[in-house]
């Protein structure tokens, strides 16, 4: 990938919860096609590896971040968001799937509320539709976090 995404899906892969190309290909069906799909494995002894490679293959977008010890989901979050470089970040838990339509909505209604893209970053006026604790109610921020149905931003 060339430019800046638009979002970055994070999926953690946790040891006891075996990841489904099932999860993954629900992230890859988003209407919004400008993103990167980030799995961060947790030091899983499965053969979740293998089923991400073979997804990288045939997706560009799928990108795999390895640990050789266990931190558990926060962790493989972290390394994961550690090297997104999408204007929107997306957490997609390995046991959950993603509606098609859930970044096209939940990024035009943080735009909609008062945030605009400008450079490499998403900045976002904080509202009761999103907040960080760092951050007061119409405080500019740095990165919005896409969850559920709303933003949560990071100053």
């Amino acid at each position: 990938m060339g430019s800046v995404p638009a979002a970055s899906i994070i999926i953690p892969n946790i040891m006891g919860r075996p990841l489904s190309p099932t999860q993954v290909r629900s992230a890859c069906r988003q209407h919004l096609v400008d993103i990167e799909i980030i799995v961060s494995d947790d030091c899983s002894s499965d053969n979740s590896i293998d089923v991400i490679s073979r997804m990288m293959s045939e997706d560009p977008r799928i990108r795999l971040v390895k640990s050789d010890r266990n931190g558990g989901a926060g962790a493989a979050r972290n390394r994961a968001l550690a090297v997104a470089s999408g204007e929107w970040i997306a957490v997609l838990d390995n046991d959950d799937l993603m509606h098609p339509d859930r970044l096209v909505t939940l990024i035009g209604a943080a735009l909609r509320s008062g945030g605009h893209r400008g450079g490499r970053s998403a900045n976002f006026r904080c509202s009761s539709f999103g907040a960080t604790p760092n951050a007061a109610p119409g405080s500019l921020v740095s990165r919005c976090f896409l969850a559920g149905h709303r933003a949560i931003c990071q100053g």
